[in-house]
């Protein structure tokens, strides 16, 4: 094979192996949206007390203690509030619907006792629920009773709704006699908040863990 076969030869091949190699054009496009962040709202309360616990432990026949209790609303989504007050007297029945005569709970004038029921709260079934605003068909709640409970919120944690729950609580001069000497009178006040859209799950509070948000599988 002579010089010019032998070159023709290798231009094939180059030629060949140029075509193999060869990168094919395409029209393309690209398209992207901005990148989204989704955050998830609160329902956030707490609880503040404030107690003379000195005064309390010698307690007289119509003096007042001074116990300062609020309810403050942190969340961002709007919310039912309830509380549930269980005092007693020691050996005694523990009642929730403040029955308890002999001992008054004062928030500034206003009185809670037996006939004077705390101003701005409904007593439903050992719970007292906070009336809130209920203007807004799509956030109330209606109880057994078909009284209407209605929302607070959102608010932020920059603009709290503080809820007063009372400021004294006076021992009855005219109610206690001889047989309340050296006995102990004890409160326990718990709260509890919903977000106002799943407020009916208060119908059966056995299905709600309070500390995940989850419902309890029975």
């Amino acid at each position: 094979m002579n010089r010019r076969k032998v070159l023709s030869v290798l231009v094939i091949i180059l030629a060949f192996a140029a075509i193999g190699g060869a990168t094919m054009a395409w029209f393309t496009a690209e398209a992207s949206v901005t990148e989204n962040y989704f955050q998830a709202g609160t329902v956030a309360i707490r609880a503040t007390d404030e107690f003379d616990e000195e005064s309390a432990g010698n307690w007289n026949p119509g003096q007042c203690i001074d116990k300062e209790i609020d309810v403050i609303y942190e969340g961002t989504k709007k919310a039912i509030i309830r509380m549930q007050i269980a005092e007693q007297w020691e050996d005694g029945a523990i009642v929730y619907d403040r029955s308890i005569s002999n001992v008054i709970w004062k928030f500034e004038d206003f009185i809670w006792d037996s006939d004077n029921r705390p101003q701005g709260w409904h007593y439903y079934n050992k719970w007292w629920y906070y009336l809130g605003d209920t203007t807004d068909p799509d956030y109330t709640y209606t109880l057994g009773d078909n009284t209407v409970v209605g929302f607070v919120g959102g608010a932020t944690p920059q603009d709290p709704i503080v809820i007063s729950i009372l400021d004294q609580v006076c021992l009855d001069g005219n109610l206690t006699g001889n047989a309340y000497q050296g006995k102990s009178y004890t409160i326990n006040v718990k709260f509890q908040a919903i977000q106002a859209s799943n407020a009916d799950q208060w119908q059966d509070m056995d299905s709600i863990d309070f500390v995940t948000g989850l419902t309890v599988q029975q």
